[in-house]
């Protein structure tokens, strides 16, 4: 997500758009409380940790099925490269990457993202439990299934470049202030 602070952003619209967690409920939600508009954040991200979770979890099964392979992204996702307490030296595996063709998903998730594997398991497992115990309202549940309402992706993007937008603004009149005042 590229927002910083997706709480503010939420909470500076008064409707938002919004998906299902579960069904393909695609709408608009309106006139909601603060509170509510942070649980909507909180579900926002609870889900996307959930589909980080298991895109990690299949990344995970691939290495698991190329446990000697010394292939460079295995290397360079896993503690493998520190096997025998020195660095392994990456070598092709046309194996691992057949196994890869067939899983386009997984290649373009690590191909456009690094992590450690067995970290950031750790910490999408840790972060889950601490957003599971968040007051999940009425007024963000799907009108369909029930299920958590979240915030779409693109919608993030926006509130972040918005806000980006307005933090610039406020740094550019700043330094016109500040410099204004230093040449007085």
């Amino acid at each position: 997500m590229s927002i910083a602070d997706p709480v503010r952003g939420v909470l500076t619209f008064n409707s938002i758009l919004v998906d299902c967690s579960s069904c393909e409920y695609y709408g608009q939600i309106s006139n909601i409380s603060d509170h509510a508009k942070r649980d909507l954040v909180k579900a926002t991200s609870r889900f996307r940790l959930n589909e980080e979770r298991k895109m990690l979890l299949r990344v995970q099964e691939l290495f698991n099925r190329h446990p000697h392979s010394k292939h460079e992204t295995i290397l360079y996702w896993t503690s493998r490269s520190k096997i025998r307490g020195g660095n392994v030296i990456p070598e092709p595996d046309p194996e691992y990457e057949k196994d890869l063709e067939g899983n386009p998903d997984i290649a373009e998730y690590l191909g456009q993202t690094y992590a450690n594997l067995e970290s950031r398991l750790d910490f999408t497992k840790d972060s889950e439990k601490e957003l599971r115990a968040f007051d999940n309202h009425k007024e963000i549940a799907c009108p369909e299934c029930g299920s958590s309402l979240v915030v779409p992706e693109r919608l993030y993007m926006f509130m972040g470049s918005y806000l980006d937008d307005i933090g610039y603004g406020q740094i550019k009149r700043h330094i016109k202030i500040v410099g204004a005042k230093a040449k007085e």
